[in-house]
């Protein structure tokens, strides 16, 4: 396929998994990596360049634009100011003539149109180009390399989830899933909802941390202010507060729950569960 794509978040856990399920199926393609310092980027393969695209430097998006055909656009964990930047992208996408957007969302922000997210789900599909819309639950990688982590290491996750239950999907999935609306037909114009195989309480993602590392970690609710509180002591801002807020109450109200099946669809086989990433990165909790 004689194709250009940009893959924006190239540094981030979706957006690596993403280039390197690209670079995979056709090592021919041209491969596009935005990062904010492309000086430092590590290219996977030969087919992958880095370049300079800033969301806060919306003279950095026609240099990286140019000659696109294909587009991955995600926003930056936790922004609340993602509508402005990603729909300026876009526009900026519409004039370089890209033909296709993949965007990656939230599972559920259809259900928020009002949201920074929802915002720019509008603005993609009135765009007039050919678009796609991953919806993701959480990571399993928010417990490696992501903020939980060091809650595994310590032995209490501690977090304001309360009973709820969370569906978790593993980037590499979600990056192979990109690869797929990316690089195949019949995927303009359609939404997925992409889940793990099975929703565990906390209870349950505890004992499978005690099982596979070998040490006890115990599922510690705590208070939605208490979380506010242990993350603005790490420097979260206001706004990251009232992101994550939003997220937790969302999943205590069973928003993270369901299980879908959109994303066997796409990758072809059953995503992978909690249990084989645990076991797969185990020696990072020791």
């Amino acid at each position: 396929m004689n194709s250009t794509l940009l893959i924006t978040g190239a540094t981030g856990n979706v957006g690596r998994a993403t280039v390197r399920a690209l670079s995979a199926r056709d090592p021919e393609l041209e491969i596009r990596a935005a990062t904010r310092k492309p000086e430092a980027y590590q290219a996977p393969a030969e087919n992958v360049t880095a370049v300079r695209l800033d969301f806060n430097d919306p003279q950095s998006f026609a240099p990286a634009l140019e000659g696109v055909d294909r587009l991955f656009l995600m926003s930056a964990p936790m922004d609340a100011e993602a509508a402005p930047k990603l729909t300026g992208l876009l526009d900026a996408a519409r004039r370089a003539g890209v033909k296709q957007v993949v965007l990656m969302t939230a599972m559920g922000v259809e259900h928020a149109p009002q949201s920074p997210l929802g915002q720019v789900e509008t603005a993609l599909k009135a765009s007039g180009i050919d678009w796609t819309i991953l919806r993701p639950n959480w990571f399993m990688d928010n417990f490696h390399p992501g903020f939980l982590g060091d809650m595994v290491k310590k032995g209490q996750i501690t977090v304001p989830a309360a009973d709820s239950k969370v569906s978790f999907i593993a980037a590499e999935d979600i990056g192979e899933a990109a690869a797929v609306t990316l690089l195949s037909d019949g995927h303009a114009g359609r939404e997925y909802t992409l889940t793990g195989p099975e929703s565990l309480s906390w209870e349950t993602v505890a004992q499978k941390f005690t099982t596979e590392t070998g040490r006890t970690v115990n599922y510690i609710p705590i208070g939605d202010d208490d979380m506010r509180e242990a993350l603005a002591a790490d420097g979260v801002p206001e706004q990251g507060l009232d992101y994550m807020s939003m997220l937790f109450g969302a999943m205590r109200g069973g928003a993270s729950a369901p299980v879908a099946g959109d994303i066997r669809g796409l990758i072809g086989r059953e995503p992978r569960n909690l249990g084989e990433f645990t076991k797969k990165h185990k020696a990072a909790w020791k």
